[in-house]
């Protein structure tokens, strides 16, 4: 299908990723995966073409289309068959409803009939999207609406960056049903991921990438890794607590134009505990973080703060940052916590800025 070769990405004269080739087939799955920061994402949007909206980077490389010669710039100025879905889905919806999305992005026919596909396909699939705006989905959900779009679309490319990192299990079986029916119609899926994948598909082969290369490897390595990084996580640790209670929440409802998320909940947080929010996409867990955040107020019922410092973190870190450069970011911290928090990274944040990083 499309053959990549003398795969060369820099950033001034930082080699950031190297590869003799890489070869796309028709109808095939791939895997990529990698610790963060490796170059995933940069991987997938290079395949795609999608790398001029960074001018900062240098690329070049060799690619062969249907037995003819070009270069990567000429490539990414004439490719019009791929689909690319990155981790911050907001940033890559362009309607209002759901119907609209679909119907944008089902290309090579007229409005009607793309209308009439977006609309069967919402009821086949996904009724809870009918005449539902974008606006109020939960980021869960706002990932499966453009994982539909790219099912609709015309495009035989189709690059998935960590499509499942917010799926529930229940969607993520149904989306893994979806990139086998566009492998089984001609289409090429190349995911981007770091192991939970594995258990929802079949790839037919599987790459790493490491120290800005790119190797291949089997299915049993990057399992037995996952399994287990999942054994250690799964550790039981003792927590102290001193049965302080910092935020209580009582008898909280919240709704949000048609859709009721809690009623009646009461929550208790103690001094020193560990709580983990879980449930399907759209049951409200980002909601309820942001309640107890204090950046949302319930629409009925109490919320306790007993003097508690509270941070919300959201799905999308690239929001929290305030400054440029990462130095300024923790200016707030005294000399012994910025000490503690920059020996305890994995990377050097000397003169990189936010949007640098993975």
């Amino acid at each position: 299908m499309i053959k990549f070769e003398e795969i060369k990405i820099k950033y001034k004269e930082d080699l950031l990723l190297f590869a003799e080739k890489f070869e796309i087939k028709k109808g095939e799955k791939i895997f990529l995966t990698g610790s963060s920061g490796q170059g995933k994402t940069l991987f997938l949007r290079y395949l795609g073409g999608f790398l001029d909206f960074f001018p900062e980077l240098k690329k070049e490389g060799l690619v062969f289309l249907k037995d003819e010669k070009k270069d990567y710039q000429t490539y990414c100025d004439n490719n019009f068959d791929s689909f690319y879905i990155g981790q911050d889905a907001e940033n890559f919806v362009t309607g209002v409803f759901c119907e609209d999305e679909l119907i944008t992005f089902c290309q090579g026919e007229d409005y009607n009939v793309c209308a009439m596909k977006a609309s069967k396909f919402i009821a086949d699939n996904k009724p809870f999207f009918k005449d539902k705006k974008i606006s109020t989905l939960s980021h869960g959900e706002l990932q499966e609406l453009l994982f539909f779009t790219a099912f609709l679309s015309q495009k035989n490319l189709i690059l998935l960056d960590e499509p499942f990192a917010r799926l529930d299990k229940y969607e993520r079986e149904k989306v893994s049903r979806f990139i086998d029916s566009m492998v089984e119609k001609g289409k090429t899926v190349i995911v981007a991921g770091h192991g939970i994948e594995l258990f929802h598909l079949d790839f037919d082969r599987l790459f790493e990438l490491k120290d800005s290369k790119i190797s291949k490897i089997v299915k049993k390595d990057i399992s037995k890794r996952f399994f287990d990084l999942r054994s250690k996580s799964r550790e039981l640790k003792e927590i102290v607590s001193d049965e302080t209670t910092l935020i209580e929440a009582k008898e909280i409802e919240y709704f949000y134009e048609d859709k009721n998320l809690f009623n009646d909940l009461d929550l208790e947080i103690k001094k020193g505990e560990i709580i983990a929010f879980s449930g399907i996409n759209g049951c409200g867990k980002t909601t309820l973080g942001k309640i107890v955040a204090g950046e949302i107020k319930p629409k009925t019922g109490k919320l306790i703060n007993n003097g508690a410092k509270v941070i919300f973190t959201g799905s999308f870190p690239d929001y929290h940052f305030l400054y440029g450069n990462l130095f300024e970011e923790i200016s707030f911290m005294d000399k012994e916590k910025k000490e503690t928090f920059l020996n305890n990274l994995d990377f050097q944040i000397e003169d990189k800025y936010h949007t640098q990083l993975s």
